[in-house]
């Protein structure tokens, strides 16, 4: 029983912290002239334009507080 508790609060923990790592990507982005780069696998490709970028942290920092509300979510 409390292994399980240890590990979920661990887990909460995790996605918190993910959490605070997006709010912090999402202002660098905010900032046109810092470069931005996606790595997918090996490969990468700058944006010229960082906003762009804005709306995949903000789906994924909906996933994560779906989570942490135990909502269905594809973050787990």
């Amino acid at each position: 029983m409390y292994l399980e508790q240890d590990e979920k609060e661990r887990e909460v923990n995790q996605a918190l912290s993910e959490l605070t790592k997006l709010e912090a990507i999402k202002v660098l982005l905010s900032n046109n002239y810092i470069g931005c780069e996606i790595h997918v696998a090996g490969l990468h490709m700058g944006i010229s334009d960082n906003s762009r970028a804005i709306p995949i942290i903000d789906a994924e920092m909906d996933e994560i507080t779906k989570y942490l509300n135990n909502e269905p979510n594809t973050w787990e």
